[in-house]
């Protein structure tokens, strides 16, 4: 995941982060750690995030948790929940109940939508 700590470094006017989970995506020995210095995108800039094809797994529950824990003006997070993925009342609530930061965020989970012309994306929300 270091990679997405350096995309977060050097984007520091950020704004939008649109992010779509896949399992082939994540590595084994995949952690996520808090930055050692400062990000001025998370301090400053970053005021929505969206994570699309969300399936409850531990190491998208742990991304959510760092985002609530270090974006500061964070505004709005929107969970898309992958199509076939069995919708987890646990773990939504416990992303629900993560500390945030940003005493202004929305936080939302909504079922996927995908566009008729193509079922690999999501509509905008």
């Amino acid at each position: 995941m270091q990679g997405m700590i350096l995309l977060l470094k050097y984007s520091p006017n950020l704004e939008v982060l649109k992010l779509w989970s896949e399992d082939e995506d994540w590595s084994v020995n995949w952690k996520l750690h808090d930055p050692d210095e400062s990000i001025v995108c998370l301090e400053s800039h970053l005021k929505s995030i969206q994570l699309n094809g969300f399936k409850g797994q531990h190491k998208e529950i742990e991304l959510l948790r760092f985002f609530l824990k270090n974006a500061q003006v964070l505004e709005k997070l929107t969970v898309v929940w992958d199509e076939y993925a069995s919708k987890s009342e646990k773990a939504s609530d416990e992303v629900l109940k993560f500390p945030r930061t940003s005493s202004h965020v929305f936080l939302t989970f909504i079922d996927a939508k995908p566009m008729p012309s193509s079922p690999n994306w999501y509509t905008r929300y």
